[in-house]
């Protein structure tokens, strides 16, 4: 919503898709190493909701992006939210909240500052 408001005037527009959860092999690849302390003893829990599907819950996913990037509905529209039945949903207040966000980019700035200073870039 940030960028939204940010690349207003260069006529860019921006909007924000959940897309749904999907079992993909990314998905499916959760390891204990890939989750913190005690969450470790949770992972078959992490793991069912992503179990194999044959690709059904990707190719459900994928609509609302693709539906994001080709519909003319959306055509001038910027800084939206918008769920994976292409519906735009009520946002507890803080979500659009203009403090709690420019908050949200500050903490995204300094974790990216602090990755390429950890990375040599």
């Amino acid at each position: 919503m940030v960028l939204a408001r940010d690349l207003e005037p260069e006529g860019v527009s921006v909007n924000v898709v959940f897309p749904g959860r999907a079992s993909t092999s990314m998905t499916r690849s959760f390891t204990p190493q890939a989750l913190p302390g005690a969450l470790k003893l949770m992972l078959p829990l992490v793991r069912f909701p992503f179990r194999e599907d044959g690709g059904k819950s990707a190719a459900k996913a994928a609509r609302s992006t693709i539906w994001s990037a080709t519909s003319s509905d959306l055509d001038g529209v910027r800084g939206l939210y918008f769920d994976t039945n292409f519906e735009e949903p009520t946002l507890h207040p803080t979500a659009t909240d203009p403090e709690v966000q420019s908050g949200i980019v500050r903490v995204i700035e300094a974790v990216g500052n602090q990755s390429s200073t950890t990375s040599g870039r």
